[in-house]
């Protein structure tokens, strides 16, 4: 029986009855094709594209040959391998999935594996494996790492957040955008809203809620002061949970006006103006229904309506009127120029 070669590493096996130095030589030749085989090969090449020479001068790829090799560079993009000038051969992880720049990094060792069509890398290529610092964050499906993970629906999605961050159970939160809740909300402590103006800053209005047995009151500060406040109670009817009528508004004390005499401006509406001395109503900035109360503070005051307006006293317009020394003065703004007083 002649001499004959393996098909992946050309490993030479002796005739039958050779003599013993045939046998002898041969076997010396394999020993040594092994020992180049055994160990780590490095790579040459540059860029992604890998060279290795094998030693042992291979005239064809075969499946299932596998090479250990020390790659020599880190690749820029997808890799491939091209052994003993047999031209090149994709190199592939996790079965066909092509490498990418970054998954063989230099001075690391491999086990490259042809199939039949690609050498399928073994070792620790990046793609392969999740990696501890990234927290997930390297899956390609959130969704799948969460139910892999056991966690439960609360899990799936991050919605609100304050600021950039989530929100948290049991400290202050700042919402940075609208948030809609699309179902029943309940709080177990009063609430507090704050209303901001058009530019973004706090101006003093706001809304605050309380609950108690079958009541809930909620106040809203109407003045950037605070010093103006309707309180409504909402009494809920019968039986029914979702039943409730609202009682009349309660007028908290009405702010005073730092005008004091002369011609008062729009600064008074809905104020108490203490007077110094006499005064001249508003001429413009009024809203049909504004009022202002006029306390005369002991001394009789004249009342002067502005320049064009009406002023009815007793349904009789007039261009002044005078206080008593005490009394309330009541101011009302009828729109369209027209003032109505009471209390003269």
């Amino acid at each position: 029986m002649a001499d004959a070669s393996t098909t992946l590493y050309l490993l030479i096996k002796p005739e039958v009855g050779a003599s013993a130095d045939t046998w002898g030589s041969k076997l010396n030749v394999d020993m040594d094709a092994l020992d180049k085989l055994l160990g780590a090969i490095n790579t040459g090449g540059s860029g992604a594209a890998y060279t290795l020479t094998s030693g042992q001068s291979l005239t064809a790829y075969a499946s299932g040959q596998s090479f250990l090799v020390k790659a020599s560079f880190t690749c820029n993009a997808a890799a491939t391998l091209n052994v003993d000038g047999l031209g090149a051969k994709n190199i592939t992880k996790r079965g066909t999935v092509a490498t990418v720049s970054g998954d063989i990094v230099s001075g690391n060792i491999y086990r490259m594996t042809y199939d039949g069509t690609q050498f399928q890398a073994e070792g620790f290529v990046p793609g392969n494996f999740l990696l501890p610092a990234n927290n997930l964050s390297d899956l390609a499906s959130a969704a799948t790492a969460r139910t892999n993970l056991g966690l439960t629906s609360a899990a799936t999605t991050a919605i609100g957040t304050s600021g950039a961050t989530l929100p948290l159970n049991n400290a202050a939160n700042t919402f940075s955008a609208t948030n809609i809740f699309s179902a029943r909300q309940r709080f177990s402590a009063s609430i507090a809203l704050d209303l901001y103006n058009s530019s973004g800053s706090a101006d003093g209005k706001g809304w605050d809620f309380s609950y108690s047995s079958d009541n809930l009151i909620f106040g809203i500060v109407n003045d950037a002061y605070g010093s103006r406040f309707n309180i409504f109670e909402v009494v809920r009817s019968g039986f029914s949970a979702t039943s409730f009528k609202f009682t009349t508004p309660v007028q908290a004390p009405i702010s005073i006006s730092a005008e004091t005499t002369g011609a008062l401006t729009s600064a008074s509406r809905n104020m108490q103006v203490h007077c110094s001395g006499n005064i001249t109503l508003p001429a413009s900035g009024m809203t049909d229904g504004d009022i202002i109360l006029i306390d005369p503070r002991g001394t009789a005051r004249t009342i002067t309506r502005p320049a064009a307006h009406t002023m009815y006293v007793a349904d009789v317009d007039s261009a002044t009127a005078t206080t008593t020394a005490r009394s309330l003065v009541l101011a009302k703004f009828n729109g369209s120029s027209t003032w109505c007083l009471s209390g003269i």
